[in-house]
């Protein structure tokens, strides 16, 4: 699902982002197993590389799918990321996968199509809810989506607005709900943290009224340290724990997920953007450069340091499967309705051996 940088990375498939990554059960799981969240890409099938780099088969942009195949038995809602809304309502896709349809539907897995706004030309992240009649036209062109496509639901990832636009997300999202709830669709709305999270990201998000209006919430419960940030833990334990507890406030704990990462960031030492890098590449990439990943006890988020062929100086930080599991213990310590895992396919050997411990199988 979405988190505060992957605005452009993901401009291979959708002129938007995501970060993720609401299903067909009806009742409040905060008492029991944790409801599983998987956010979808369609990835780099040639495998000529893609988003991370072409030509680089560490760096190659893996379809979501094996990731999906080979949990279906711990994955309640599968999100594809297919589909983005532009400044007049129009909704663009990604081509959606057949496959992946299929593949849930004898699972038993409720697909939810993920939604976001596109960032594409001059026009601002918010600029679709700006008028009432591009609102509308969205609505009626999400609605459609959903229904035509055969979706269960839908879930909204809209990022990047304004603070002075947040009181038409919530209309927005208020008029979506109400004519998806009447053709018996449910509706997820991705919610950005906002503790030590600048307003201009965060400001346009009135927790309880959008909580009160979708099925879901999902708490995006990461980017502390981002891309244009300094090196740092991209998720501190205790950051997560401050914005979980803030949401909780304004949002039920049986509607609320929270988010968890399976990516990081790979800085250059002395200035530069980071690297948006999968778990799974940030471990090969500790291995090719013989680098000792470590753990910091602050925020609990694994790092390590190298030199490139070229001399450069290093500095990663990411989400791991022991990150994951210290989060899954916080979704159960505030009973909340389940996690969310960005995305499918990112994640390392062994990382759903950790969540399958920590959740169980569905029944």
């Amino acid at each position: 699902m979405l988190g505060l940088t992957g605005l452009l990375i993901f401009s291979l498939s959708l002129s938007g982002c995501s970060r993720l990554g609401c299903s067909g059960a009806q009742k409040p799981l905060g008492s029991g197993r944790l409801e599983i969240v998987g956010f979808y890409e369609n990835g780099d099938t040639s495998g000529t590389g893609g988003a991370q780099g072409p030509g680089d088969n560490e760096q190659t942009f893996v379809s979501s799918l094996p990731a999906l195949e080979a949990n279906a038995k711990l994955i309640d809602i599968v999100s594809p990321f297919w589909y983005s809304v532009n400044a007049d309502g129009a909704v663009t896709t990604a081509k959606p996968d057949p496959k992946v349809k299929e593949f849930a539907k004898d699972k038993k897995i409720a697909v939810w199509a993920l939604v976001n706004n596109s960032k594409a030309g001059t026009q601002p992240a918010g600029g679709v809810l700006d008028a009432a009649n591009t609102r509308a036209n969205a609505v009626k062109n999400i609605v459609d989506l959903a229904v035509k496509g055969g979706y269960q639901g839908v879930f909204l990832d809209f990022q990047l607005i304004p603070p002075k636009s947040g009181p038409n997300l919530t209309a927005f999202v208020t008029d979506l709900a109400k004519q998806l709830h009447a053709k018996k669709k449910k509706l997820g709305v991705a919610l950005f943290p906002k503790i030590d999270v600048s307003p201009d990201v965060s400001g346009a998000y009135d927790y309880g009224a959008l909580a009160k209006q979708a099925d879901m919430a999902l708490l995006m419960a990461y980017d502390r340290h981002y891309e244009g940030s300094p090196p740092g833990p991209v998720s501190p334990l205790s950051w997560v724990e401050a914005n979980l507890t803030s949401a909780l406030k304004n949002v039920a704990a049986s509607k609320l997920v929270l988010a968890i990462g399976t990516y990081g960031y790979d800085w250059p030492v002395g200035g530069g953007n980071g690297e948006y890098i999968a778990t799974r590449v940030a471990y090969n990439r500790a291995s090719k450069y013989g680098a000792t990943v470590k753990r910091d006890s602050t925020s609990g988020q694994p790092y390590f340091t190298y030199t490139d062929e070229n001399g450069q100086k290093h500095e990663v930080w990411f989400q791991d499967a022991e990150a994951a599991k210290a989060r899954v213990a916080l979704a159960k310590k505030h009973k909340l309705r389940g996690i969310g895992i960005w995305r499918l396919g990112f994640e390392e050997a062994g990382f759903w051996k950790v969540i399958a411990d920590a959740v169980g199988a569905k029944k």
